[in-house]
């Protein structure tokens, strides 16, 4: 969950009437609201299985004295609880289950629309007072259930009757304080037109350690989808050559002057909003503070925003608000304690999409759905921000890409808490894989060694070509001799699912029924399947080597036969 930027607390301070305002904005820099914080997560504790509606804002405004500050801490705390949508299996037996499944009821939405058809048949389409009691009944008769079970049934769905559950261990006051800076500092960037950054002394009086995070950033802004001019570094250049095949080979960069100063520039969209644009800029600047944290010694942004505009200052505390860590010598530290072939491998700037789209024509992703920008993994001891996340029904895999040695000590630190979570997926080129420690966490060494990708841009007016994939391309898309390395992560994350046997009996209810009536909505057959999504659905038709019915995205399942009649009709209707 986000924030906008109205929602922040903050104090605002104007020197005159020219230049912009500054702002600052409120973070938890010490445990002064740590009691309060341990009352909301108490209180959230005490609705966990409640509705939603008896869930009281109010209370955590008591508690916070502020209700800026209140909104934000319920964000906070949304990564570890949620509201979950009841179905029959929350309110009735096994017995009134088959029932209500034998006559083709598997939802509240299937039971709506039979009331519906009943007083269709019966009322002319609209029954109140004694019609509605009466349609109620009859529907209670038909399912042999009490009328007013019948009436919790209809309307169990509802957003207002959704139980809070908790996911995993209740967090603990330090960890919403450290979710709350993260949100306070990622909304501040979201929100930017410009950001300016200054480099540390470190690395401004190191070419290679500037060039690193510049060639860092540059290369995660493009695969951000930043424009080339986003990424502006005055006195730095970049060169990229082109083989005799046509492929973008790596970037050769040399810095005419190690860069003092970078500026990343926002972008408005049709309505005027910066915040679209502004969630790549956060993407691209985390993963690169992240690999390179010190890398940068502070820095400003420039918020467009009513009553501004504003400017914020980027000082250390908010750089260890957003990254999760101390600016001070961490990276240097890490560099110094990595063996050599670690620490001189290239990053990896990796878009899997291309990959998935492939393993999709092939009929290899196996009902897999990836997710791109995944939300970051905060902790007070650091923050992570996943690469990708790929799903599967109810289980989501958050995929993080182990390429630097700064990044690699980051993960070392959190490995306690990820082992807890049960659901993150490290993934490493082979010098670095070798390099990480027995963490305990589940680990994937890609097959073949990453490739850094071209310039993403450097300074007005400089064009540099899109990104290239971190693989050698395959024919047919990735090709190559060896395995696509999405392939090789899937395979992995097969592990994090419940060791259960394949719902076969749904799949087979699922294929009567469309085999019977020739066409079923999506949101039918995927009640009738037992699936979340339609990428799982799609997942069982190929595992099951299903032919003769086809899925189509957002509108159902339909038969070769059907279609046949369908395209058929036109004809017939002519002739006749």
């Amino acid at each position: 969950m986000s924030l906008g930027w109205h929602d922040l607390r903050r104090t605002v301070r104007r020197r005159g009437a020219d230049g912009p305002a500054q702002v600052y904005p409120y973070l938890l820099k010490d445990e002064r609201l740590y009691p309060q914080l341990a009352l909301a997560i108490d209180y959230f504790e005490s609705m966990v299985g409640r509705p939603r509606a008896e869930l009281d804002g109010e209370v955590l405004v008591q508690f916070f004295a502020d209700h800026r500050l209140a909104r934000a801490v319920v964000a906070s705390l949304a990564g570890h609880y949620r509201y979950r949508r009841q179905g029959f299996a929350d309110a009735l037996d096994a017995p009134a289950l088959a029932r209500l499944a034998a006559l083709d009821l598997h939802s509240p939405a299937d039971l709506r629309a039979a009331l519906y058809a009943d007083v269709n048949r019966h009322d002319g389409g609209f029954a109140a007072d004694a019609a509605r009691t009466a349609a109620i009944g009859r529907l209670a008769a038909r399912v042999e259930l009490a009328p007013d079970t019948v009436e919790a049934l209809l309307v169990l769905d509802a957003e207002d009757r959704a139980p809070l559950v908790r996911l995993g261990l209740p967090p603990t006051p330090a960890e919403v304080a450290a979710i709350y800076n993260h949100l306070v500092a990622e909304t501040v960037l979201r929100a930017a037109a410009r950001v300016d950054l200054e480099l540390a002394p470190a690395a401004r009086g190191r070419q290679d350690a500037a060039a690193a995070f510049l060639d860092s950033l540059t290369g995660h802004a493009a695969l951000a989808g930043l424009r080339p001019a986003a990424v502006d570094a005055p006195g730095a250049a970049a060169t990229a050559s082109l083989p005799a095949d046509g492929e973008p080979a790596p970037a050769r960069r040399r810095a005419q002057a190690a860069p003092c100063h970078i500026a990343l520039l926002g972008e408005q969209d049709a309505l005027g909003s910066w915040t679209r644009h502004g969630r790549r800029v956060v993407r691209a600047l985390g993963r690169a503070l992240v690999r390179h944290p010190g890398a940068v010694r502070a820095g400003s942004a420039l918020v467009e925003a009513r009553g501004g505009p504003y400017a914020c200052s980027l000082n250390a505390e908010f750089l260890r608000a957003f990254t999760g860590r101390d600016a001070a010598d961490q990276g240097a530290m890490a560099e110094g304690q990595a063996p050599r072939e670690a620490a001189s491998s290239p990053e990896l700037w990796w878009d899997p999409r291309p990959e998935m789209a492939v393993l999709r024509r092939r009929g290899e992703a196996e009902g897999w759905s990836l997710r791109n920008w995944p939300a970051a993994l905060v902790y007070p001891e650091g923050v992570l921000f996943p690469d990708f996340a790929l799903a599967r029904g109810a289980v989501t895999v958050q995929v993080v890409v182990v390429d630097t040695p700064a990044l690699a000590a980051t993960v070392a630190r959190l490995a306690p808490r990820l082992a807890g979570r049960g659901d993150v997926l490290l993934v490493a080129p082979a010098p670095m894989a070798a390099a990480l420690p027995s963490l305990g966490l589940p680990l994937v060494e890609l097959p073949t060694p990453p490739v850094p990708a071209p310039d993403a841009g450097r300074g007005e007016g400089r064009r540099s070509p899109p990104p290239a994939p971190p693989f050698p391309r395959r024919e047919g898309g990735t090709g190559g001799s060896g395995p696509i390395p999405l392939a090789v992560v899937i395979a992995a994350a097969r592990a994090f699912e419940p060791r259960t046997a394949p719902p076969a009996a749904a799949l087979d209810r699922v294929l009567a029924a469309v085999r019977e009536a020739g066409f079923l909505p999506a949101e039918r057959a995927l009640a009738l399947a037992g699936c979340v999504e339609e990428a799982e659905l799609a997942g069982r038709l190929a595992a099951a080597g299903v032919e003769d019915v086809r899925l189509v995205a957002d509108v159902g399942l339909h038969t070769e036969a059907f279609l046949r009649r369908l395209h058929g009709a036109p004809a017939a209707i002519g002739t006749g």
